[in-house]
C-alpha cells in the first residue's frame, strides 16, 4: 500500500482525520488483508514522514503509533523498514525548512514491511543480490582483510581473513536507490 490519505494539519480536498483516527483507518483497512495472509506473507506500507505537530517543527509520532497498532491489534510483526529516497522531492516542510530553517529538506519516505509469522517469512534476499563493487571484489580476490583486530568491547573482530570468502553477489543495503526493484523482487 502506498500513499494512503495522511493525517495532515491542513485539510485537503479528500478530507482529513486526526492521528488516532488515521491509525484506526489503517488498521481497519489492513485487517481483512492480515486475516487472509498465508503464514509468512508480507504487508508493505509506504507512508509519509512529513507530518508534524501542530504549529511546531517536531515530527508527529503517528508512524510509531501505526507500527504499534498493527502489532497489537493485527499481530503483524515489523520485519524491516527502508527509506524510499526521492531526490526530486521539493523542499518540505516549507515552514520548517525554507522559512524558519530549523529542518533539513525531507528527501525520503519510510517503507515498512510487516509479516504475520516471522518464523516462516517468504522474503529471500538472494532474489535481490547486486554485483560486488570493484573494491570488494579485489578484497575477496586477495584473500580478504588480513588484519587481526578487535573494536570496542570485542563485539566486532577481524580474524585475519575477513571478507575473503568468494561470493557471487552482495546483499543490498536497506537505503539502496534501487529499492523499487528490490521490493518488486522481494
Amino acid at each position: 500500500m502506498t500513499s494512503p490519505p495522511y493525517p495532515l494539519r491542513v485539510t485537503r480536498g479528500y478530507g482529513n482525520v486526526q492521528e488516532m483516527q488515521w491509525v484506526d483507518f489503517i488498521t481497519q483497512t489492513l485487517e481483512p488483508i492480515a486475516k487472509n495472509l498465508v503464514p509468512g506473507g508480507s504487508v508493505v506500507l509506504n507512508v509519509s514522514n512529513d507530518i508534524f505537530e501542530s504549529k511546531r517543527p517536531s515530527r508527529s509520532m503517528y508512524l510509531e503509533r501505526m507500527v504499534l497498532a498493527l502489532h497489537d491489534r493485527l499481530r503483524l510483526s515489523l520485519m524491516d523498514q527502508w527509506p524510499w529516497i526521492n531526490t526530486s522531492k521539493p523542499p518540505s516542510p516549507t515552514q520548517w525548512t525554507c522559512v524558519n530553517r530549523v529542518q533539513l529538506c525531507s528527501g525520503w519516505e519510510p517503507v515498512y514491511c510487516f509479516t504475520n509469522d516471522p518464523s516462516c517469512v517468504r522474503s529471500d534476499n538472494r532474489r535481490v543480490l547486486l554485483p560486488h563493487i570493484d573494491a570488494h571484489q579485489s578484497l575477496m580476490d586477495s584473500g580478504g582483510d588480513r588484519r587481526v583486530v578487535s573494536y570496542g568491547d570485542g563485539a566486532y573482530r577481524l580474524r585475519g581473513n575477513a571478507f575473503g570468502k568468494q561470493t557471487e553477489e552482495r546483499i543490498p543495503k536497506t537505503w539502496s536507490s534501487g529499492a523499487t526493484v528490490v521490493l518488486t523482487r522481494w
